[in-house]
């Protein structure tokens, strides 16, 4: 499962709490869902305050992405609970929404030493698979050629082990109730039916 993130090359990384608490949700219930974030960095001034239509700004960006990280669900995750510096954090005495924010310092960090911010979470960079590639040169959308740009892409090397203590985790946070069966099975189970719709 991917989500995907824009963010300008002077600005932060903005991802709502409850937009993270959604995917944690997700995570809990299917262990093995592997869930990515990427980020695209880009250089287009005033994607919000400038009076722009759809068009013009699909437009504008295939030659204004710079580059993109791919985050594991494990690193979002981790941000969320971290008051390292790398992120920010606006709770409920804020007038933002509740959110984390990925300073641009550690975005620009984590693509030339992604090991640095991973330490600097508390995380292990030997747990972590750290990929550099780069955009096709025959991208294109809406026919406009993409101009390549590098790609960095975090994985997990254990997902299964890094899943089982998250749910731990999750389970003491939400005091959850693990004799409940919360799986699509269960769910079609209910309704008499099976997954493959029979």
């Amino acid at each position: 499962m991917w989500e995907s993130k824009g963010v300008h090359r002077t600005h932060s990384c903005n991802i709502t709490k409850t937009q993270i608490q959604g995917y944690r949700f997700l995570q809990y219930n299917f262990p093995k869902l592997k869930i990515f974030f990427s980020l695209y960095r880009h250089s287009l001034d005033g994607i919000r305050s400038v009076d722009r239509n759809e068009e013009e700004i699909v437009d504008e960006l295939p030659e204004r992405t710079l580059y993109s990280l791919v985050l594991p669900f494990s690193v979002i995750s981790t941000m969320r609970d971290s008051y390292s510096g790398l992120v920010r954090h606006y709770d409920r005495h804020s007038s933002w929404p509740q959110c984390i924010c990925i300073n641009s310092r550690t975005t620009n960090t984590l693509l030339h030493s992604p090991s640095e911010v991973l330490e600097g979470l508390g995380l292990d960079s030997d747990d972590f698979d750290v990929e550099r590639l780069k955009s096709p040169r025959d991208f294109s959308i809406n026919r406009k050629r993409i101009t390549p740009f590098p790609i960095v892409r975090i994985s997990d090397k254990k997902h299964t082990q890094w899943a089982e203590r998250f749910r731990g985790e999750y389970e003491e946070d939400n005091h959850v109730d693990t004799n409940f069966d919360f799986s699509l099975e269960s769910l079609f189970k209910e309704q008499g039916k099976s997954p493959e719709g029979k």
